[in-house]
């Protein structure tokens, strides 16, 4: 239970109720049986050659998916991962399915807690690390052996162009030369 107390929106008798209604971890193959016991997958009726999903199937224990909306609730209003997972889809869906998808979420992230025994951690390089992947992207050195790109024409400034070069230095393989030339990419 310690080990659930970890995820933020997760308290003393919240972790005793999700304990309680998993049971035994490893009867679970993957965190999508777990989700599917829970009830928290979408239905699927296929007619002929058409396929249609539903709404989730409430399947399972209603104590589970009511105790992980509510965690779920609880979460989001903290910064951080899940918080920025539930204003994203917030956007599109509404409020009421964004918060049942980040309660599955939630109950994903503690499968993978209970089945490794590892607790919560907030990545606080998380953003950073998005950050740099979308500078990447922009500057267009997705992957590829090596990779040129001019300052002007990938669109970048200057200081946009110094900050990149920090994360990279610090975290992957990537090199910066200043000039007219800005990234080449190595991997």
């Amino acid at each position: 239970m310690q080990l659930l107390m970890t995820i933020p929106g997760v308290d003393y008798y919240s972790a005793l109720a999700i304990t309680s209604e998993i049971g035994d971890i490893h009867r679970f193959s993957d965190a999508r049986k777990l989700a599917s016991y829970a009830g928290l997958v979408t239905s699927t009726r296929k007619l002929n050659n058409f396929v249609r999903h539903g709404h989730i199937t409430k399947e399972g224990p209603d104590v589970l998916r009511w105790i992980l909306v509510c965690c779920a609730h609880s979460a989001v209003k903290r910064d951080g991962k899940l918080k920025r997972f539930y204003s994203r889809l917030a956007k599109r869906v509404g409020g009421n399915k964004a918060i049942v998808a980040t309660a599955r979420k939630l109950l994903v992230i503690i499968f993978h807690m209970l089945m490794s025994q590892k607790p919560f951690e907030e990545r606080s390089d998380d953003l950073s690390y998005r950050k740099l992947k979308r500078m990447m992207y922009k500057a267009r050195c997705d992957g590829r052996k090596s990779m040129v790109r001019d300052e002007r024409a990938a669109g970048l400034r200057v200081k946009g162009v110094e900050m990149l070069k920090i994360l990279v230095s610090e975290s992957s393989g990537l090199s910066m030369k200043r000039g007219g030339i800005l990234i080449i990419f190595k991997k």
